[in-house]
């Protein structure tokens, strides 16, 4: 077997692999590794294992630096993401690839009425999981946390 080729292989799939899936292919192809190596994978971290995407159903852009932005409330190792707003009509008013980012409460630059709007989130996670995520959000422009003290 040409480990150069087995080598590329491994190394063209490790997008698609876990990683402790990859070091135990790498010690089947060169088992003249030090047994030591195998301390790398005898305990696996659920940190790399643990896929996780949650949103929340409301955002209040009114620029008081709270929830201005519809985004991931939490998110963990992703691979791929893709998230869409459509107001009542179906119309797609915002897109975006990245967790960190998010829908500012615009589309073409110009704010959009407070209302219920729908998210659609494809996204896939280090270990596998599939998210499709279909939910409406709340636009609450007028909310303000500290118009109750």
């Amino acid at each position: 077997m040409n480990y150069t080729n087995l080598f590329l292989s491994l190394h063209v799939k490790a997008s698609k692999m876990r990683i402790k899936h990859i070091i135990i292919a790498l010690l089947a192809a060169f088992p003249i590794l030090d047994a030591s190596a195998q301390d790398i994978i005898s305990e696996p971290s659920d940190t790399l294992a643990t896929s996780q995407l949650v949103f929340p159903n409301a955002f209040s852009p009114n620029d008081d630096g709270i929830n201005d932005k519809f985004k991931a409330k939490t998110h963990q190792n992703l691979v791929e993401f893709h998230a869409y707003i459509f107001n009542r009509w179906g119309q797609k008013l915002y897109e975006w690839t990245d967790p960190d980012d998010g829908w500012d409460g615009t589309t073409g630059g110009n704010p959009v009425k407070d209302g219920v709007y729908f998210v659609l989130v494809k996204a896939r996670g280090i270990d596998g999981k599939v998210y499709n995520i279909r939910k409406d959000v709340n636009l609450l422009r007028g909310h303000n946390d500290n118009s109750s003290k």
